[in-house]
């Protein structure tokens, strides 16, 4: 499979933000009577043009979610397909209970703990930037105030790095 499994979120995205580039053009140049029907221009407040920044930062962190759960279930599978040595042959007893658990136990583990898996395929400076992404997108998530805030990561940044590390992953197999 070599197509990018983060294209059809990125791909959405990028047609939301052309969507939000027309709105602010029309809210700009005063266009907005040939729209009077749009729900952004009923709303008040805020202003229109706040409701259009505010589904810009929107867009933004839900591209960052929709990617990050591609990319954990692809992690997710791939693991788990590198256990499948252990399914050979016909295991019994306690071959087969050891079996049964080491797969249920990856779809159930940490992502961070998956994560450092993969420090044998690629660069450890990299499963720290992907660290880094999903601490973003458990902020985004919870915002738990106790955690504070972590560095913010920009979709083109993410899109970038998910999908070079899902790449490098299926080459490297």
């Amino acid at each position: 499979m070599s197509a990018n499994l983060l294209d059809p979120a990125w791909n959405a995205y990028l047609a939301i933000g052309d969507c939000i580039r027309i709105a602010r053009r029309t809210l700009r140049n005063g266009g907005i009577t040939t729209h009077s029907r749009l729900d952004v221009l009923l709303i008040s407040p805020p202003t229109p043009e706040e409701r259009v920044s505010d589904a810009a930062d929107k867009a933004n962190d839900y591209v960052i979610f929709a990617m990050w759960a591609e990319f954990e279930r692809f992690l997710i599978e791939f693991i788990s397909s590198k256990t499948d040595c252990i399914k050979t042959g016909t295991p019994t007893g306690l071959t087969a209970d050891i079996r049964d658990h080491v797969y249920v136990s990856i779809e159930y583990s940490r992502i961070d703990e998956l994560l450092d898996i993969l420090k044998t395929l690629i660069d450890p400076d990299v499963v720290g930037q992907l660290k880094q992404i999903k601490q973003y997108r458990d902020w985004l998530a919870h915002k738990n105030p106790s955690k504070g805030t972590p560095s913010k990561t920009d979709p083109k940044t993410a899109y970038a790095l998910l999908s070079a590390t899902i790449e490098q992953i299926r080459s490297a197999t």
